[in-house]
């Protein structure tokens, strides 16, 4: 389950806690004089007290994972093959806010906002 200590109990190996961090993602576009602010997508960063790095999952507004990216910059996008089995695919070293833009089709800037899990009280 997201957001949930891994279990190692039983199993031999030292699991660690898992942390959640989710922001919501904006385009944001200046259009004539007007700046545009637009939800396309959320972004959950899962890290441990270890990895504090973690990785970057990015969801579309219908909350839909579409791709990570690593701490190193590579993005990759989900993609099903041909057998309807989910694969990923490198789609660049782009760094977090370009991999982001990349994976969601959006251009101009993106902006964060922190909300709580995506669904959940007081989330957006």
């Amino acid at each position: 389950m997201w957001g949930s200590p891994r279990d190692g109990a039983g199993s031999g190996v030292r699991m660690e806690k898992e942390y959640q961090d989710w922001k919501a993602i904006y385009a944001v576009q200046q259009e004539g004089g007007a700046l545009t602010r637009e939800h396309i997508g959320y972004l959950e960063h899962t890290f441990t007290i270890e990895d504090p790095e973690g990785t970057w999952v990015v969801y579309d507004a219908q909350r839909r994972p579409v791709g990570f990216v690593l701490p190193s910059g590579k993005a990759y996008r989900y993609e099903r093959d041909t057998f309807g089995r989910i694969q990923h695919r490198e789609i660049g070293q782009e760094g977090l806010d370009r991999g982001v833009m990349k994976l969601l089709g959006a251009s101009g800037a993106v902006e964060y906002s922190e909300v709580g899990q995506p669904g959940s009280a007081g989330s957006s």
